[in-house]
């Protein structure tokens, strides 16, 4: 019963991928009757069919997603060693084995910086130097931007700390400070408070701006 549950959908596995896996199958099967001498081909039983004919698919099914993902693969902004990791694993994945289409496919993933400034270098000699230069350039590339991030950071420090200088206010005199009291001219005084025309009067005189007296001056007046 089994035998023939098998034999029925192997007939009707007669298209693409499992068209080619179905004649494998009973290829093999047809190997190892004549290595016992049988002369009728003995399948499986159902359960192990359908477990083989599942891993079969499923290994397929993988290696296309692995391919699509390596097809659409692209670097962005993770480094150039995550993504050479990812790019290795995917081949893996994918099945693929001939180098130049995955130098190809390598080469087109890379971020538009790293791809052009390794083509203006000497052309790697094969994958493990495209993958080695790819690495060699991202890391000069990252440590750049980190040292123009830094001056800038500087620059900017050292710009506000120039633009927002003020002088403390609390110890800042620009008048100098005289530690003795300065005398006032008696004279001086009289003068301030005397009119013009008094004043005309008692310089003719010889008197006092104090007292309006003779004989002495402001400075030297009794009078307080």
């Amino acid at each position: 019963m089994e035998q023939t549950k098998i034999v029925f959908i192997l007939s009707y596995l007669a298209k693409g991928d499992a068209a080619t896996w179905a004649g494998s199958f009973v290829t093999a099967k047809m190997d190892d009757a004549q290595k016992k001498n049988k002369t009728n081909i003995e399948y499986s039983t159902w359960t192990e069919f359908s477990k083989e004919f599942q891993e079969a698919f499923k290994s397929q099914n993988a290696q296309k997603d692995a391919l699509h993902d390596l097809n659409t693969l692209r670097m962005k902004n993770n480094s150039a060693e995550d993504h050479v990791a990812l790019f290795k694993t995917l081949v893996t994945r994918s099945g693929l084995k001939e180098e130049t289409d995955i130098i190809r496919k390598f080469e087109v993933s890379l971020a538009d910086h790293i791809r052009e400034r390794i083509n203006l270098g000497d052309e790697p000699k094969d994958l493990k130097d495209w993958y080695k230069k790819a690495v060699q350039t991202d890391n000069r590339f990252r440590r750049l931007k980190e040292d123009i991030g830094r001056n800038a950071n500087t620059f900017k420090y050292t710009r506000d700390v120039q633009t927002n200088y003020r002088p403390n206010r609390q110890y800042y005199n620009p008048r100098p400070q005289n530690n003795y009291r300065q005398e006032r001219d008696p004279n001086a005084m009289d003068i301030n408070v005397l009119k013009t025309d008094e004043r005309t009067t008692l310089m003719k005189k010889g008197a006092c701006f104090n007292c309006k007296e003779t004989g002495h001056l402001a400075r030297d007046c009794p009078k307080p």
